[in-house]
């Protein structure tokens, strides 16, 4: 009789276990990507996750959902915490990248080579106590024929500063 194997969700679990006990965890499920990581800070920990939809083409550009988000989850009073992302891909030919938000887009040069860039980086700031700061919009590139497939890349870095305490808290996730 051969060796037993554990069986196939036990080892999905074990995966899942390692990455969450190195402190990031990412998804990939039907074009739908996820990345969340945490930092333990006083009285409990800060984290950053970004999520974005697959790709769908709308008419000369291509759109991906996006939402970012910082939460704390702990028992300190907060002064105030803060989202904040970019999106960057490869293009050619003066296509441009935009985050969906006013003075957020980017566009590559006029020449026929590919190169990454990077949209002017956003952020939303809570200094009302609350735990959390999000965001939801579309990443927009376009024209679709001058965007290199799958080079798109979308980064969250939340940033916390805790009632008494002197530093800030920072981590970031990226997908």
């Amino acid at each position: 009789m051969g060796k037993r194997i554990l069986p196939r969700k036990m080892g999905i679990c074990l995966v899942l276990t390692i990455a969450f006990s190195l402190g990031s965890v990412s998804v990939v499920q039907a074009g739908i990507r996820s990345d969340s990581s945490k930092l333990y800070c006083p009285k409990g920990r800060l984290i950053a996750h970004v999520w974005r939809g697959g790709g769908k083409n709308s008419g000369n550009t291509k759109k991906w959902d996006y939402q970012v988000s910082s939460k704390y989850k702990g028992r300190a009073k907060i002064k105030w915490i803060q989202t904040r992302w970019y999106s960057a891909a490869s293009l050619r030919k003066s296509a441009s990248i935009s985050l969906g938000v006013s003075n957020s887009s980017a566009s590559a040069s006029s020449s026929s080579s590919w190169m990454t860039v990077k949209t002017k980086t956003k952020y939303w700031k809570n200094n009302n106590g609350s735990k959390s700061a999000d965001w939801r919009s579309n990443t927009l590139v376009g024209p679709r024929k001058d965007y290199r497939s799958n080079t798109i890349y979308t980064s969250n870095t939340g940033t916390l500063k805790l009632k008494g305490y002197p530093k800030k808290y920072e981590i970031s996730a990226g997908i």
